[in-house]
């Protein structure tokens, strides 16, 4: 089911990138982690019923989903050779 999910908002228009994380340390913990070209996408995201359907499956989750909305202006990242390489 959350392959299905993940793939569903891949295919919302404005999503760059979406995976799903599981914590090797916290059983039971997952992270999805969404990258949007802008806030508007995000924001018809966060109403759609895609959404609401994430929210609706706190019934089978010992704790309810915590949703927190990072806004990254840039990320730089380290290559192989421990250099930075700047991403806009």
């Amino acid at each position: 089911m959350a392959e299905i999910f993940v793939e569903k908002v891949r295919q919302v228009s404005g999503c760059v990138e979406c995976r799903l994380m599981i914590d090797c340390e916290v059983r039971g913990l997952y992270v999805l982690l969404s990258r949007w070209e802008d806030v508007t996408p995000l924001r018809i995201f966060l109403g759609s019923n895609e959404f609401r359907a994430l929210l609706g499956t706190r019934i089978l989750l010992h704790n309810p989903p915590r949703v927190s909305v990072d806004e990254v202006q840039r990320r730089i990242r380290l290559s192989s050779h421990g250099k930075m390489l700047l991403q806009w």
